[in-house]
């Protein structure tokens, strides 16, 4: 129950309260398009499903153009297998606990979110949690 994902990213088009269409971004945004020709008082949105985040593509143009633009519409991708440095706040005992260990902070903190990750009952939460933030994002 991972929530990494193998499959190609499925993206939906939406008016008001109506699924427009559900597929490629180039099937989303032809059908935004479609829809924005024949309501052109109305508006349409394209979501990332895996994400429910906006995607913000330019859909003038004719069709060819349209499908040229999605496939070369960059969506952000995780950055899997890269190193970040980011800072994180710990309390003085989780600072205590971490020196007593025989590997630095760092490692120690990558062993137990690794652990964590897979825990089946963690990845059950983490799941969970992750759908309520797209749900959440959505509305």
């Amino acid at each position: 129950m991972a929530l990494e994902n193998t499959k190609p990213d499925t993206f939906s088009a939406f008016s008001e309260a109506r699924c427009l269409a559900q597929g490629s971004l180039s099937d989303a945004a032809l059908a935004a398009r479609s829809y924005l020709d024949q309501h052109p008082a109305r508006r349409a949105l394209i979501l990332q499903d895996s994400t429910s985040r906006p995607v913000d593509l330019d859909l003038s143009g004719d069709e060819d153009l349209l499908v040229r633009k999605a496939e070369h519409f960059m969506v952000t991708p995780a950055e899997i297998g890269s190193a970040t440095s980011r800072a994180i706040t710990l309390l003085p005992r989780h600072w205590e606990r971490l020196s007593t260990q025989r590997s630095s902070p760092s490692a120690v903190l990558r062993k137990l979110i690794d652990q964590a990750r897979h825990d089946p009952q963690q990845q059950i939460v983490d799941l969970i949690r992750h759908h309520q933030n797209l749900a959440y994002r959505f509305c």
